[in-house]
């Protein structure tokens, strides 16, 4: 008769930690997508500063060879 009391606790408990791992690992997957959309988000960033930084460094050069 314990066993009957038991079993639906344990079934409980193993639903509860299921559902527990299932939203940790959309969590995870979550965290994943977001850290990659912020990395593509920085190196587009940084590719956009570097080539304005060339065209300024150019635009100077062609300037002073002018002179």
């Amino acid at each position: 008769m314990s066993e009957d009391h038991s079993t639906p606790k344990k079934e409980k408990q193993e639903r509860l930690s299921k559902h527990k791992e299932n939203i940790q690992h959309s969590q995870a997957e979550e965290e994943a997508q977001l850290l990659g959309q912020q990395r593509a988000f920085y190196d587009r960033n940084c590719r956009a500063f570097k080539r304005k930084i060339m065209i300024k460094r150019h635009e100077f050069e062609q300037e002073q060879l002018r002179e």
